[in-house]
Formats: structure tokens, sequence, C-alpha cells
């Protein structure tokens, strides 16, 4: 069988950028990639915006492919021998119920705070372009583990101008080390914390509530990522002690709640700006970091393996 995109690597990436853009910033690859290795899907994800294909930061390097090692292991997979985790795991909570029709929605519930709907990286400066999913293994058809998107860019379009003008006044504040100690708090206790020297090398980052596309001129949401402590008008800054309690306790400044997640992700998160991937060995799915946000839903039985590869582009 011929190896997938064995086109010029000019006219891959002709191919990918321009479904890319002329998507709602969600492209999937299905059929063809049942066999490709972690060094072919470097390759792939090279072919995506400038090409630089980064390693994810402060990731384990035993999650990490020895021979690509931009390609991070994500799931439930362990060692055959060793009985240790083979790839990154953190348990998706369980969805929320529409109480008008007793079923589980994908919409963002502030009560449940599911689910984790999130834009990949958002503590770095400048965040990262696009992800790339790879589905090496799958759960059977049913067993869960879907993973499921929203346009924001379609999302800031339908608020109201107050509403629109309101957001663009603000900053998230984004930290890697807070990031890290929330996921390990809300029930991931193996999520590992930054050392103080991590911590320093990557310092809290500003982001704006709303992108403006360079090349379209269209404003999307951005923030949502579980490494926002808080949010402050442009042009103020945090103090290191309040830092110091986001970073090593987990804890968050209820502006997070109030001006982010009690009514803007519910509405970024509507069902007509929601698509739900269910998973087969072989997809890749890529996205534009900038235009959507994503989240992971729970396996409905943890026997099952679930090993997927991501591999980040960088802006």
């Amino acid at each position: 069988m011929e190896r997938p995109f064995s086109a010029s690597p000019e006219a891959r990436r002709a191919t990918l950028n321009d479904a890319l853009t002329s998507s709602h910033g969600l492209v999937l690859l299905r059929g063809g990639l049942e066999r490709i290795t972690p060094r072919e899907l470097v390759d792939i994800s090279r072919a995506i915006g400038r090409g630089e294909v980064e390693t994810n930061p402060g990731v384990d390097a035993k999650f990490l492919e020895a021979d690509a090692r931009e390609v991070q292991r994500i799931g439930n997979v362990v060692d055959a021998i060793t009985g240790e985790p083979r790839a990154m795991f953190a348990r998706a909570p369980p969805l929320p119920v529409d109480p008008t029709c007793g079923k589980t929605s994908l919409t963002y519930d502030p009560k449940t705070r599911s689910p984790v709907w999130h834009t990949d990286q958002a503590f770095r400066d400048p965040p990262p372009y696009a992800s790339v999913l790879y589905c090496k293994t799958a759960p059977p058809p049913g067993a869960g583990g879907a993973t499921i998107f929203a346009d924001v860019t379609a999302a800031y379009a339908a608020l109201p101008e107050d509403k629109r003008l309101e957001l663009e006044r603000y900053r998230a504040v984004c930290s890697y080390a807070h990031h890290n100690a929330k996921v390990r708090k809300r029930g991931t206790p193996s999520y590992p914390l930054l050392t103080p020297e991590q911590r320093a090398e990557h310092p809290p980052v500003y982001q704006p509530l709303v992108l403006t596309n360079a090349a379209t001129g269209e404003k999307s949401v951005y923030g949502f990522n579980s490494s926002v402590c808080a949010v402050v008008a442009e042009g103020e800054t945090l103090s290191q002690e309040a830092l110091d309690i986001y970073d090593l306790q987990g804890e968050e400044h209820e502006s997070v709640s109030r001006i982010m997640y009690d009514d803007l992700l519910p509405h970024c998160t509507r069902p007509e700006f929601v698509y739900e991937h269910e998973w087969m060995e072989g997809d890749a799915l890529i996205w534009d970091n900038m235009r959507t946000i994503h989240a992971a839903t729970p396996l409905e039985d943890g026997s099952h393996a679930r090993e997927m590869w991501r591999t980040t582009v960088a802006s």
C-alpha cells in the first residue's frame, strides 16, 4: 500500500492549509493512515502553517515517542512488562445532563464544570497555531472517548454587539503552573506539577479574550483553558503573591467564572456551534487553535485501551 500523502511537500502543504483555511478550523483525515509511524505524523504536521512542529513543554519524556519526540502519547495504555503508564492521562469528568430531556449534553455546565472545553496551551506566547490528534488505538463503538469541537468564530459573531465590545477589554492570565496544579486538584492526582525551574521558564501570559485573524479580519473568542487563573482589564497585572496561590494551590480568581465561564462558555458551546467526533483507528484531526475549542469525553469503561498521538504546530 502506498504511504499516505505521497505527494510533494509543496502540494501537501497547499492541500492541508487550504482545507484548514476554508473550513471552520477543523479538518478530518480519514483513510490510509492506519499504519503510519510517529515520524510520518510529524511529516504531516510539518505541512501545516509555517511547518514548525514543537515538543510540548514540561511533558515527561516517557510519554514522548523516542524516535519522534514531537509526538506525545495520550491515553490509558500501559507498558506490558512494567504496568507503568505509557501515555499521559487526564480523566474526563462525566458529561452534564440536560434537565429538559434527561440526556447528556455537550454544552458547558458551570455547576459541574463539564465538559472541560479548552484551547491548547494558551499559557504560551505566542500560543500554538494548530494541533494534530491521531488515533492509534480506539475503544469499541459506544464505549465513549469522543472528542468534541466548538466554532468560537461563529460563536463570537452571534454575541450581541455590547458583549463583543466588553470582551475586547479583557485579558486572561494564563499560567502553565496553574494549569497543572488545577488538573491535579480536580481529579488527576498523578498529573505532574511544575518544578520551580519550569515555573520560572514559563511565566504567566496575558492573552486577549478576543483574537482577530490577520488574514480575514474575523474575530474569535479565545482563552478558555485550565491555565486561566484570573481575568483582568487590559494593562493590569497580578502580584507575585496572588500568582503563588494560583500556581501552587490550583485556586483561581472569581473573575474566571464570572467573566468567562458562567455565560460565555455555555454560549460558545451551544449545539449549533459544536461537532462531536467518534474516533476510528487511523483518524487524524487537525484544528486551528485560534478558531476552535475542544474537549474530551469520558470512556464508559476504563478497561478499553485508548492511545492517541498528538503534535503541536507553532504560530
